[in-house]
């Protein structure tokens, strides 16, 4: 399978791309905000940045929609339900980490160590390996890609949890990147009702 990588276009012109069959060219010629060079999609001839931005305002202004939300969930998974899209994105994916490894690599060294640093040495690592298993099992089971959260974040801007059993949540994919380090004070109470979920399960052990 012959997968393009994202970086700046190869082509000068859009009648150059559209014979490599890229999906960007760039222009010498300045978009209405001044890019230059600018980065130009081969299907309209529109700036990639100012398509990029409007979009992104779009989605600031209208996220709490729930009729926007429901139409931007619709289409993804539209597109993801599309033969041969999940391919597609893994190959793009593997040939990305293949070409940014080291960058790769520090990100993960970093939340390593972010994650050791925040794990208390009272904390209970066996509830916490009980939370990731069910992760997999629930992921294998119903096919959803779902995420293990740390309701406080780590590394939030304003505060950071720790990783403890009771700071931790099973929720989807998509939840956990929307989400990224950001903290609702909200979800504290979630805690304490995750804490007596994780007894009743038995995966805390009742003291006595």
């Amino acid at each position: 399978m012959s997968v393009k990588t994202s970086s700046a276009p190869k082509s000068t012109s859009r009648q150059e791309a559209l014979r490599r069959g890229e999906s960007r060219y760039l222009s010498d010629k300045s978009c209405p905000h001044s890019h230059v060079p600018c980065i130009r999609y081969v299907a309209n001839s529109q700036c990639v940045s100012c398509e990029l931005a409007e979009k992104k305002l779009k989605h600031q202004i209208n996220r709490e929609d729930p009729s926007y939300r429901k139409k931007v969930n619709e289409s993804s998974a539209a597109y993801r339900a599309k033969p041969g899209i999940r391919e597609i994105r893994n190959a793009k994916r593997a040939l990305y980490d293949k070409e940014h490894a080291g960058e790769k690599q520090a990100r993960c060294v970093k939340a390593r160590v972010s994650k050791r640093s925040r794990t208390p040495k009272w904390s209970d690592l066996e509830t916490i390996k009980k939370i990731y298993v069910e992760r997999k099992r629930l992921c294998q089971e119903t096919s959803a890609l779902l995420h293990v959260d740390h309701i406080v974040p780590l590394s939030g801007k304003s505060v950071s949890g720790l990783h403890v059993s009771w700071n931790l949540r099973i929720i989807p994919q998509t939840e956990n990147i929307r989400k990224n380090n950001k903290f609702d004070s909200d979800n504290l109470d979630m805690a304490i009702d995750l804490t007596a979920e994780y007894y009743v399960k038995g995966w805390i052990p009742i003291q006595t």
